[in-house]
């Protein structure tokens, strides 16, 4: 999927526009159905948002920057700063 999104730039603005439909109640709920969406639990076990404890890191994924573009997509959330978007994320993956 990353390499897929890094040369077919259609493909990335269909996952950007499917994921822009998962909006919650709030921020929390909106990261938490996207991460549900794309990963399972088994494979976020390899990653930190920042690649701590010799995990990979995420925040340098095309799907890390897919997330924070769907979730700008949102009328709720878009002027969101990337720190608001971060937080859940990070607990989300710890």
């Amino acid at each position: 999927m990353e390499d897929k999104m890094k040369s077919d730039l259609t493909y990335r603005k269909t996952v950007v526009t499917e994921l822009s439909r998962l909006m919650g109640q709030n921020l929390s709920e909106t990261v938490r159905k996207i991460m549900q969406k794309l990963f399972s639990d088994t494979l976020l076990t390899f990653y930190s948002y920042i690649g701590f404890k010799g995990k990979k890191q995420f925040s340098t994924l095309q799907t890390c920057a897919v997330i924070f573009e769907s979730i700008r997509r949102m009328k709720k959330f878009t002027d969101i700063a990337n720190i608001e978007i971060e937080k859940p994320l990070k607990t989300w993956i710890a």
